[in-house]
């Protein structure tokens, strides 16, 4: 792979990472803005409900698959923005 797909290759990790970082964020406010509203939050169903109080979940367990495959993502794209260097030096 050639150093410049690799800088591509890592770029395009470490956005993934990004996106999967900010995703619990876009959640939250969802339901933040249905506990604000008056409603209670369905998390199994990911609604506002304004009829039935439903019990609030875990956060740690709804976010887990988010922020580690973020820390994967970060992870796999420095390792490329590594190896894009060592490989930088090696034909200077």
């Amino acid at each position: 792979m050639s150093g410049h797909n690799l800088r591509i290759a890592a770029a395009t990790l470490i956005l993934f990472g990004v996106f999967l970082a900010l995703q619990p964020i876009s959640y939250a406010r969802q339901i933040d803005s249905c506990l604000d509203d008056g409603g209670s939050f369905d998390y199994e169903n990911h609604r506002c409900d304004f009829n039935v109080n439903h019990p609030a979940g875990s956060a740690a367990s709804r976010y887990f698959i988010y922020y580690g495959l973020a820390l994967v993502s970060f992870a796999g794209g420095l390792k490329l923005v590594g190896a894009a260097s060592r490989r930088a030096r090696r034909r200077a």
